[in-house]
C-alpha cells in the first residue's frame, strides 16, 4: 500500500475499523474468489487432478462467509455479483491449458534487502511451453473493480521482486520469465513492463521504502487511475479523479 501511495497508508492506520483496503462488496467477493482460484491450482498442480466444481463452490461460499463477517454492511443486493462468481468458477479449467503447467500456486517469496526482510506470494506460477522456449509466467490475482490502465509503481515494484526471486528460487537463468496480473472480475490479464533501470534498481527502492515507513513519511502520490479507486479519495485533498 504505501508503494502505491504513502499518504493513503497513513489514512489506512488512523481508521483501524477498515479491516481491507479498498473494501467493498464486489472486492470482498473477488477477494474470496482469488483464495478459491489458489485452493484449486494447488490441488491441481499438487494431485494432478482439479477439485470438482461443487468443491470449489464450497470453498469459496466458505471464503466469502468470512469475508462479510468483516464487511459488516447489507450484501442483500449483490445476489447477481455471487451467481457471476459461480460462473467464474465452473469455467475455471479454461483458464490455461495443456502446454501450461502448474509450478506453484500461493507460492511464498522471501527475501532479506539491505538487512530488510521482505515477504510476499505469488499467486500462481505457470511454465509455459507455447513459446519457443520454456517461459515461467508469475501471476498476480487482481481483486479490484475497476479497470486501472496506468502502469502503478506498486504494481511495478512488486513484479520486480516476485520475478527476482522466483529466478532464484525455481528456474536456471537461461529461462525467460514474464509477470502478468489477471482481474478476476474482468477476466482480462496484463502484462507489467518493467523499466531496466527499476529491475536494476529495485532493492535500493525497496530499502528506500522501509526507511521512509520507518521514519512515518507519508507524501502523497496521486494518479487518476489511483485516485479512482481509492477507498478514501472523499477525503483526501491530494486526490485525482477523472
Amino acid at each position: 500500500m504505501y508503494a502505491e501511495c504513502p499518504l493513503k497508508e497513513k489514512f489506512y492506520k488512523a481508521n483501524p475499523r477498515m479491516l481491507l483496503p479498498d473494501m467493498d462488496a464486489k472486492t470482498l467477493i473477488s477477494t474470496a474468489l482469488r483464495d478459491t482460484y489458489i485452493h484449486y491450482f494447488q490441488r491441481l498442480g499438487l494431485h494432478g487432478q482439479a477439485p470438482s466444481v461443487q468443491a470449489s463452490v464450497q470453498y469459496f461460499s466458505r471464503r466469502w462467509v468470512e469475508y462479510k463477517k468483516s464487511y459488516g454492511q447489507d450484501t442483500t443486493r449483490i445476489a447477481p455479483i455471487l451467481i457471476q462468481a459461480h460462473e467464474k468458477i465452473v469455467r475455471l479449467p479454461e483458464l490455461f491449458n495443456d502446454q501450461q503447467e502448474i509450478a506453484a500456486a500461493g507460492f511464498p517469496l522471501e527475501r532479506v534487502v539491505r538487512g530488510n526482510l521482505i515477504t510476499d506470494s505469488a499467486d500462481l506460477i505457470i511454465l509455459n511451453r507455447q513459446r519457443p522456449e520454456l517461459t515461467v509466467d508469475v501471476y498476480y490475482f487482481d481483486t479490484s473493480s475497476k479497470k486501472n490502465t496506468e502502469e502503478d509503481f506498486g504494481v511495478q515494484l512488486r513484479a520486480n521482486f516476485g520475478m527476482s526471486s522466483v529466478r532464484r528460487d525455481l528456474r536456471h537463468d537461461f529461462v525467460s520469465s514474464r509477470v502478468f496480473t489477471y482481474n478476476i472480475l474482468g477476466e482480462y490479464q496484463k502484462e507489467v513492463k518493467m523499466p531496466m533501470i527499476q529491475r536494476m534498481n529495485y532493492p535500493r527502492i525497496i530499502a528506500g521504502l522501509v526507511r521512509a515507513v520507518d521514519a512515518k513519511a507519508y507524501y502523497p502520490r496521486p494518479s487518476n487511475g489511483a485516485c479512482n479507486s481509492c477507498m478514501f479519495n472523499q477525503i483526501c485533498s491530494w486526490r485525482m479523479l477523472s
